[in-house]
């Protein structure tokens, strides 16, 4: 049985994870609550490229469990200057595979778009689809570091912070949306 003085420290780490995930998914929920607001084939859009999305956020995740392992090995062994190693290492490999994501899924998304999207699809869903894909996929070298900066902190022991980033970055992401899908604040539609 689990001592009362570890289930505090795993549930003190855990809840803030769990949180997040949770904010993770009203990201994602609000994403499609706005573009379903704005026309069906802006969300027919979002839906036709969600399993390439999917799939690049599986293999960053794959990556960020390995990194996990190695800062927090290092950190319990208290060993800084070998945690600091393996972050940099970390990043210089993660900005590598996100430049080349970007560049080869920006170069080939319309060819991208045609294999993953249903081909029931409106040809302006299709068209939505690739517009919203090239952004995003040129994105990923952001979204791996984001991802490493999440594992490094939580691999040290710090699980509030990134929970905390995650929540301000979806604020940040949901203003940013509604201004840029519905032409408010300025932005153009």
């Amino acid at each position: 049985a689990l001592s009362s003085s570890i289930r505090y420290q795993l549930l003190s780490l855990v809840w803030p994870v769990l949180l997040q995930g949770l904010l993770s998914t009203i990201i994602i929920f609000t994403d499609r609550l706005i573009l379903g607001g704005y026309s069906d084939e802006a969300l027919a859009s979002m839906q036709a490229s969600g399993p390439l999305l999917w799939s690049i956020t599986s293999l960053f995740g794959a990556y960020s469990v390995g990194v996990l392992a190695l800062i927090g090995r290092s950190v319990g062994e208290d060993n800084p200057t070998r945690a600091a190693k393996v972050m940099s290492s970390a990043v210089c490999l993660a900005l590598g595979i996100g430049l080349c994501l970007a560049t080869l899924g920006y170069a080939t998304a319309s060819n991208i778009v045609s294999i993953v999207i249903d081909k029931e699809i409106s040809p302006d869903a299709a068209l939505l689809a690739e517009t919203y894909i090239k952004p995003v996929i040129l994105s990923c070298p952001l979204f791996l570091l984001g991802t490493l900066c999440t594992v490094a902190f939580q691999a040290s022991g710090d699980t509030k912070t990134p929970m905390w980033l995650t929540g301000i970055g979806g604020l940040l992401n949901l203003i940013l949306s509604w201004a840029l899908v519905f032409g408010t604040l300025g932005c153009p539609e």
